[in-house]
């Protein structure tokens, strides 16, 4: 089996767990609020934590390290840059979801500010950790200005 599509099924079952969770949790706690019956706090192994500024989170709860990593290894299974809307098409084939008026717009400045990318202008995004190829390496790259 494909390894992106074996890491897409184990992180679909683990989901479907933690969906599980959430829903005993809710339904707990609204038998608690109509006051029909006394439990003790279950565990559920889950956090239930706010959004931080440093970890973005979107699309349906996909944290954004999973889906740039997704985005990496299509890139480097293609062997060559692929453009934002590229990426965006074949990420939604693979079960991913993106939200807003203009996606690709939204998942291009992601790319862009994880500085994990370089843009290749004209062409696409390349992953700054892998070495371009070779026919590539004369094109103009633009690397994430927040660098620092």
């Amino acid at each position: 089996m494909d390894e992106f599509l074996r890491l897409a099924y184990e992180r679909r079952e683990r989901l479907r767990r933690e969906l599980n969770l959430v829903d005993r949790l809710i339904a707990e706690h609204e038998q608690l609020d109509s006051g029909t019956r006394r439990i003790a706090p279950g565990n559920y192994e889950l956090e239930l934590m706010p959004p931080t500024r440093g970890k973005r989170r979107g699309r349906a709860g996909v944290d954004n390290s999973t889906l740039l990593d997704a985005a990496e290894q299509l890139i480097l299974a293609e062997g060559k840059p692929l453009s934002r809307s590229q990426l965006l098409t074949r990420l939604e084939q693979n079960g991913f979801e993106f939200v807003g008026a203009d996606k690709a717009k939204v998942f291009g400045t992601n790319l862009w500010r994880s500085r994990r990318f370089i843009s290749l202008k004209g062409l696409g995004y390349w992953p700054e950790a892998h070495q371009l190829p070779a026919a590539y390496r004369a094109v103009e790259q633009r690397s994430s200005m927040l660098k620092g």
